[in-house]
């Protein structure tokens, strides 16, 4: 066979090219098993962080709602006592107005019918001018007890105007217990100085009022004094960070006191006891403590962790899996090169060796076949948990947040009517989540309107004395309607208390209600408020869409609450609509079916 013999040039041809392919393919497929585990390895990495961060932002949301729901029942507490204290100073000052001294045994018999009503405090006790308990539990005119050195009493006594005074917490001079004193003033009848009036608050009820709380193993939740001295906390802590008293806080903490905000979330890294927490501050008035609920990182991120191991492993276990498909598949293209080698060399067998190739490039198209399954296969494993990932994330969600609404429903039987509205009002929100996935149920009931109203003035009437609002209302005889009385409360509450946040002082509201002739009923707000811009007035249903103007950005508000009314209003077949001018006041319009019907469906949320 000659250097020009055409089976000879057929054979270096196939020789160099088989053997520059194949390397190329055997040097690509650990690159491509690289390529491939490191997308896994990323993709996965990053659902992780994401997972992480919506732990981290329902953790916000529950100290938010936390604090949110303690500082309800603080304020409460101090407002009875607050109450109590101005109604047996008036009575002093009558009885020393009329009789120009104090029957010690009538006032003893008026501050024990009082105490029944807050059995809370330790005592209510009557202290005159001269420092000295004259009435109330364990007082004694043989073992006289003075308080004139007590902060309390130099304020009252030099001051006429200091008001409700919080002291902060002492063992007491009569009951030998902790407790934090809250005092006010009577005079005589000339106005002069006449005493104290004094409530004895245990700080072991407060510790308590705490406790009710559902904190996990690393929660917190603090009463502090103005000066961040420690009141009580739950947990307990038998160390100096638990001391009564104490001021040792974090250094976030400490910064958001002395910026004066009212409320705040932070995350500290190293707090006073050594645990990591992201709390809620809130500052409760009168009395102006100092309030902080907090829940521990290690809590919860607890289903986060479990969910990285779960991750490491499977991209362990993809890696492994990848890997021995890869070297099976590199083993392969090396036996191709070692088949092709073969082949250049032994020229004589050409035909052979043809035949041979052609059935080693059937099993090698037969192997990229697998490949290529294999690829798609594990492409679909990938997003099978991933779409489980997001799934068992929104059903964490609701189960957080029913969790919570039960826990309000719970608290609701020991507060008063307005702390028991205001827990149902909660739990209503929270239960609104499922409104956007079609899933919330009317609790259906024949209702009256006009005392779905007159609930709803009573909720905002002092808001709206204080601007000196005046409220008209209108209503027409209108049969009971069978509605959600707790979702319309919530829309007619939200609609008044808008009209008065975006009502100058001294403005005017009016509420009617009437039938519309067309089978329904028609519930209107009106006010002679600021007005809506008409480019504005088509967004104001939209989830945390305000208005940017000069009053709306003093006041307060996430965006959600048309929104939310809107579809409260929608699931019972009706309609809420909006007109407005610039300067010429708003009205807000729901119209609801006279009949009873079934609750509409719920439109699909805007994304």
């Amino acid at each position: 066979m000659g250097d020009g013999d055409p089976m000879k040039a057929a054979v270096e041809g196939v020789r160099g090219a088989g053997l520059s392919g194949w390397r190329r393919l055997a040097v690509l497929a650990p690159l491509l098993w690289l390529l491939v585990n490191g997308a896994v390895a990323s993709m996965a990495l990053y659902n992780l962080e994401q997972s992480r961060v919506a732990y981290e932002q329902r953790a916000v949301i529950m100290t938010q709602n936390l604090a949110s729901l303690l500082e309800g029942s603080v304020h409460s507490f101090v407002e009875k006592i607050d109450l109590t204290l101005r109604t047996i100073g008036d009575e002093l000052e009558h009885e020393l107005a009329e009789r120009g001294s104090l029957d010690v045994a009538e006032v003893n018999r008026f501050l024990q019918r009082h105490w029944t009503r807050i059995p809370e405090l330790e005592a209510l006790r009557v202290i005159d001018a001269s420092g000295t308990a004259i009435a109330g539990p364990l007082v004694s005119t043989s073992s006289p007890v003075s308080f004139l050195d007590r902060n309390f009493f130099i304020v009252h006594r030099t001051d006429r105007n200091a008001g409700l005074f919080v002291a902060k917490p002492v063992i007491g001079r009569i009951s030998g217990k902790w407790v934090i004193t809250m005092t006010r003033r009577f005079n005589s009848a000339d106005g002069s100085f006449a005493g104290v009036v004094l409530a004895s608050v245990p700080v072991d009820y407060l510790t308590r009022l705490l406790a009710q709380l559902q904190l996990g193993d690393d929660g917190i939740a603090l009463l502090r004094d103005p000066d961040l001295g420690l009141i009580t906390r739950w947990p307990p802590n038998p160390g100096p960070p638990g001391q009564i008293g104490t001021s040792n806080v974090s250094v976030e903490l400490r910064d958001l006191v002395l910026s004066g905000v009212a409320s705040a979330t932070f995350h500290s890294s190293r707090t006073a006891d050594n645990v990591e927490r992201t709390s809620t501050l809130r500052r409760v008035e009168p009395g102006g403590f100092i309030l902080v609920a907090g829940l521990g990182s290690r809590d919860y991120l607890a289903d986060w962790k479990l969910e990285r191991k779960h991750a490491y492993a499977w991209i362990l276990g993809f890696a492994f899996v990848s890997a021995m498909v890869t070297a099976w598949i590199w083993y392969l293209l090396r036996k191709q090169l070692s088949d092709a080698r073969a082949l250049a060399e032994t020229a004589q067998d050409l035909k052979a060796l043809n035949l041979k190739y052609v059935r080693e490039k059937e099993q090698a198209e037969a192997a990229s076949l697998a490949k290529s399954q294999f690829l798609a296969n594990m492409s679909h494993e990938l997003r099978t948990p991933l779409n489980a990932v997001i799934g068992f994330s929104d059903m964490l969600k609701q189960q957080v947040f029913g969790k919570l609404g039960r826990k309000y429903l719970e608290y609701a039987e020991d507060i008063n009517s307005s702390g028991r509205h205001l827990l149902s009002i909660v739990s209503a929100i929270l239960d609104l989540s499922k409104i956007e996935a079609g899933n919330h149920e009317l609790r259906l009931a024949p209702v009256s309107l006009a005392s779905v109203v007159d609930f709803a003035l009573s909720v905002v009437r002092e808001r709206a004395e204080k601007k000196e609002i005046a409220i008209a209302l209108s209503l027409e005889e209108i049969p009971p309607l069978s509605i959600d009385e707790l979702a319309l409360r919530q829309v007619v509450i939200n609609l008044i208390s808008n009209s008065i946040k975006f009502t100058p002082a001294g403005g005017e509201i009016a509420v009617r209600a009437y039938r519309d002739g067309a089978g329904g009923v028609r519930l209107e707000v009106s006010d002679t408020g600021i007005g809506i811009a008409p480019e504005n007035l088509p967004r104001i249903f939209e989830p945390f869409w305000q208005a940017e103007n000069a009053m709306s950005r003093t006041q307060e508000g996430a965006g959600l609450g048309l929104s939310i009314c809107r579809r409260l209003v929608e699931l019972h077949g009706g309609r809420l609509t909006a007109e407005s001018r610039p300067g010429a006041g708003t009205t807000m319009s729901i119209w609801l079916p006279l009949r009873a019907e079934a609750p509409a469906p719920m439109p699909e949320a805007a994304a």
